[in-house]
């Protein structure tokens, strides 16, 4: 008998209408795990080289794992891939929330969908079954909307929906996935990918459970991280604070996100600080299935969403998780961190409605916040320095720091409608598109916009945004600024990997080249497992080996760290390979020019990143990969060492060699 895993993948192909179960055995499992290594093991499996993103041919993998579903803070996550339609190669987000536990619960370990509908439909997975249902009638609706609807079309109310908004019908690049309207597999287009399918969402109810090998030993780990995350500097943070607790030390390091990444600093950043959101705004916190962290947040509802004339306004009662009453005021989701710079500092935007008005938006039409702000911010740039204009933007005034036309601007990409058709493609195409020397402000990385962590301030985290197969991802590998004194909880959480001496945040040497590849083969590994960053160390409480112990307890296999980390390594291994195939190549691992030289300002941000000194660490980081240190090639051999040889197969014809 397996324990944690059901052994059934569902297979959609939604062109023919057909629905099968891909029963896999104990060594498969023990292989890909499930996550990233599993759903990068079925892209390129199942989708032919060359497939346009937005073609049937593409893939949609919907991953856990085996620890998913099990009452331990953080084990709650899924990962989705696909042929991304802004890397052109590999894409994942992940997300929390109860839908990827919903899955387990329903008796199944992942989704893959292919194929696109004649008309729109949505897949209703229930135990151990699943049916694809008509969604004409949704098409066109919110994700809040839309998931209200499926609840109330299937009778019950603990149904979980994962669905695109309007930005994902109209395949805006970067339209994102939604549950629970605040949760987010955010990155790299898949809702846009979901949209090209006529795909509306996936509904999953299950009424099964997990079944594991040592339950008191799970309940014991569970009830350890109940009783002590809060002795926990990081956890307590973002218990206390949210993801928006690293705002002031994003400021005070010069890392800060401001006017499009031109400066480290913002001026108002004190209106953006996590007290005053709380203060102001705040209304409460919310969590993820069985976690205690509670790092998202509720706030009070902006008098703009409540206007009827509103695109996006507020329907009393249409989701239990989108808007809600207290009696006295209307409640939505808070936004996070990463939305509060792009809309924020990176806008120049100081103004709190502004901000929680955009998340709003984003999160209802189906857009990722990030890409969306960072795309506007390039926008107000060509505008500030005359590369556009009103003629361009359709009246639109789009200078920084005006709020009202960044959310104009917003709403028409929703849309795409006029400029907002541009503004949808993101800023690479845009920049591509208006030419004039703006690609060297253009922020992404293989066509994704990078996140708000200024890298010139942490150079490792540089490094991930360069060489990541899915581009400007914050979630690469943890960050430099957590190992730079000894002693520190989460130094210390890193001496099983071998890593016992501080690094400086802009060193880019081989220490810190060797620091970020451990801690990104070990970010694969919690990306294959399923599990949040938020919960395990070095970001958080729980320790490497205790993480390890719970695989055992689950799982009943006598797993290592190492074999943990070579599951990770294999992730990212089939990641590039399914990337470098598609043709991208070691020419796209590299930062936009303005990341490469100072801030605008000096005083207001760091020093650039030399580019000799990023060339020289992507070289080394290649070699301790395995790779070609000069093509950045997964060598035949490295391939067969992790088991995945066959992998090397799909580099025929690929740039460079795959002999090291």
């Amino acid at each position: 008998m397996p324990f944690g895993y059901h052994g059934r993948i569902l297979k959609v192909d939604l062109t023919t209408g057909s629905i099968g179960v891909e029963n896999e055995d104990d060594s498969f499992y023990r292989t890909y795990i499930g996550g990233k290594a599993m759903a990068a093991y079925y892209l390129l499996k199942e989708i032919p080289k060359g497939a346009d993103p937005f073609s049937p041919e593409n893939v949609l993998a919907f991953m856990v794992s085996p620890i998913t579903g099990v009452p331990i803070a953080g084990y709650s996550r899924y990962l989705v891939a696909s042929k991304s339609p802004m890397t052109g190669g590999y894409g994942e987000a992940e997300s929390g929330g109860f839908w990827a536990a919903e899955l387990k619960f329903a008796g199944f370990d992942g989704i893959v969908v292919k194929g696109r509908s004649e008309k729109p439909v949505y897949l209703f997975v229930r135990d151990g079954k699943a049916e694809i249902r008509g969604a004409s009638h949704l098409w066109g609706k919110t994700t809040a909307a839309t998931e209200a609807a499926i609840r109330e079309e299937l009778g019950d109310h603990r149904v979980r929906v994962a669905s695109i908004g309007p930005a994902g019908e109209r395949m805006v690049r970067y339209a994102c996935i939604m549950h629970e309207s605040r949760n987010a597999a955010g990155r790299c287009g898949h809702g846009a990918v979901m949209g090209s399918k006529n795909l509306k969402a996936i509904a999953v109810r299950g009424t099964g459970k997990v079944l594991v090998k040592d339950e008191e030993a799970v309940r014991s780990i569970a009830r350890w991280f109940r009783e002590s995350f809060m002795d926990n500097p990081q956890a307590r943070a973002l218990y206390d604070l949210g993801t928006d607790a690293v705002l002031p030390g994003m400021q005070a390091g010069k890392m800060l996100p401001t006017r499009n990444f031109s400066l480290g600093q913002f001026e108002e950043w004190e209106k953006l600080a996590p007290e005053t959101i709380e203060r102001e705004v705040g209304r409460g916190k919310w969590g993820c299935y069985a976690c205690q962290v509670r790092c998202k947040r509720t706030a009070r509802a902006p008098s703009s969403l409540l206007s009827p004339d509103f695109e996006f306004a507020i329907d009393k009662g249409v989701a239990r998780d989108g808007a809600e009453d207290n009696g006295k005021e209307s409640l939505i989701p808070s936004p996070e961190y990463e939305t509060i710079a792009a809309f924020g500092s990176n806008l120049g935007i100081s103004d709190v409605d502004a901000i929680l008005t955009a998340n709003w938006i984003c999160n209802q039409a189906g857009v990722d916040t990030i890409s969306a702000g960072v795309t506007i911010g390039f926008a107000m740039e060509c505008f500030e320095k005359g590369l556009i204009g009103p003629e361009d933007t359709g009246g639109l005034d789009l200078r920084f720091g005006n709020a009202n036309a960044a959310l104009e601007a917003l709403r028409t990409l929703v849309r795409r409608e006029g400029f907002g058709d541009l503004l949808a493609q993101g800023t690479k195409r845009m920049a591509q598109a208006i030419g004039k020397g703006s690609m060297e402000f253009a922020i992404q990385s293989k066509g994704v916009e990078i996140a708000m962590h200024d890298p010139r301030g942490k150079v490792g985290v540089g490094l991930g945004y360069a060489v990541a197969s899915h581009g400007g991802d914050h979630m690469v590998a943890a960050h430099d600024t957590m190992f730079l004194k000894a002693g520190s909880h989460p130094f210390n959480e890193i001496a099983p990997f071998g890593l016992y001496h501080p690094v400086d945040a802009r060193d880019l040497g081989p220490s810190k080249v060797r620091h970020f590849h451990y801690l990104e083969t070990w970010w694969d590994a919690l990306k294959t497992y399923s599990v949040c960053f938020f919960c395990v160390a070095p970001r958080s409480l729980l320790p490497i080996n205790t993480f390890v112990d719970s695989v055992r307890a689950v799982t009943g296999w006598n797993v290592s760290l190492f074999e943990i980390m070579k599951a990770g390594e294999r992730a990212g291994n089939l990641a590039r390979v399914f990337s470098l195939r598609e043709g991208v190549d070691k020419s796209e691992d590299t930062l936009p020019p303005r990341l490469l030289g100072p801030t605008d300002d000096p005083e207001k941000g760091q020093p650039g990143i030399p580019k000799e000194a990023l060339e020289r660490a992507i070289s080394d980081y290649y070699a301790m990969r395995g790779w070609n240190p000069e093509t950045g090639v997964p060598g035949r051999a490295k391939l067969e060492e992790l088991g995945i040889g066959w992998a090397a197969d799909h580099l025929q014809g690929a740039s460079g060699t795959n002999e090291p």
